[in-house]
């Protein structure tokens, strides 16, 4: 089959094109916010730390930073479990003065440092090359039909969320979180901004409902 200019595949190309060079959400399941606290406790999330030692480059698909909506999405969490009078969100310029004793005022504080947060695909170059050569030996045609072919894709983060109590600077909770999510998807855009953003989004969803469980369950326990 010869591969020929003008054709339907030209659009197929472009959007393709747009779509890998546009910006995107960090696409998240917020949880649905309760206004009325069972308790009286006062908690500060402290803005995220990024201790990531690669995949940065990823951050940039993003319209907005990811490390100030981890801060948020936390913050989200933990407003609905429904067990606090007052989830504070401190910014990022406050990180500096955040001693044990800077939050007298609150009951609890959330420190999170934010470790691994990345999209992979098995054999994802080996996939890339395969589709090319079919592009050169088979036609636009076998192209497409093998990228249309589903194939595993993952969303892969990992969090280290500490609470302290202030008053004492004892550790209230600690754990290190990991989300390994894994979803299927068609080759021609499994690697698509969007794509990323979802399987990314998923594996900070499944870390943040063991985070918020694990919160819960302590605090109704009665460990303050």
């Amino acid at each position: 089959m010869v591969f020929r200019p003008g054709k339907w595949w030209v659009p197929v190309f472009f959007s393709l094109f747009i779509g890998a060079c546009a910006s995107v959400p960090l696409h998240y399941d917020h949880p649905a916010l309760i206004e009325s606290p069972s308790t009286n406790l006062r908690i500060a999330v402290n803005y995220t730390i990024d201790q990531r030692a690669e995949g940065k480059a990823m951050d940039r698909m993003f319209q907005k930073d990811p490390i100030d909506e981890l801060s948020h999405i936390i913050a989200e969490e933990i407003q609905s479990t429904g067990l606090f009078k007052e989830v504070i969100l401190v910014p990022r310029e406050r990180l500096p003065g955040n001693a044990p004793g800077a939050f007298r005022e609150v009951d609890l504080v959330v420190n999170s440092c934010l470790k691994r947060m990345a999209w992979n695909a098995p054999n994802y170059q080996r996939k890339k090359a395969e589709s090319s050569l079919l592009m050169a030996y088979g036609g636009a045609f076998a192209m497409v039909a093998y990228d249309m072919a589903e194939a595993d894709m993952y969303g892969d983060f990992k969090m280290n969320i500490k609470v302290t109590r202030p008053s004492t600077g004892d550790c209230f909770l600690e754990k290190d979180y990991v989300g390994h999510v894994k979803g299927r998807m068609d080759k021609l855009s499994y690697d698509a901004p969007e794509t990323k953003s979802v399987m990314v989004g998923k594996a900070i969803k499944s870390v943040m409902d063991r985070f918020r469980i694990d919160l819960e369950n302590a605090v109704r326990a009665g460990a303050l």
